[in-house]
């Protein structure tokens, strides 16, 4: 039980520091003269990705494939 909320919150971390990674420096949206359009629209890819990818990961190494 105590190792499932570990990886749980593990888990939300990692996706948590992606998205930021991603919207930060791949798509460089945080600058001010980006409108709010563009960065809601970058902030739901780059979740997207990092759910993606980390959901992938996730599952390959817990389901042993």
């Amino acid at each position: 039980m105590f190792m499932d909320i570990v990886f749980s919150l593990l888990a939300a971390l990692l996706v948590s520091a992606t998205t930021m990674a991603l919207y930060l420096g791949l798509f460089r949206c945080g600058r001010s003269e980006i409108g709010p359009g563009r960065k809601a629209l970058c902030g739901a890819l780059s979740g997207s990705l990092a759910l993606l990818t980390w959901g992938l990961l996730y599952t390959q190494t817990y389901l042993g494939w």
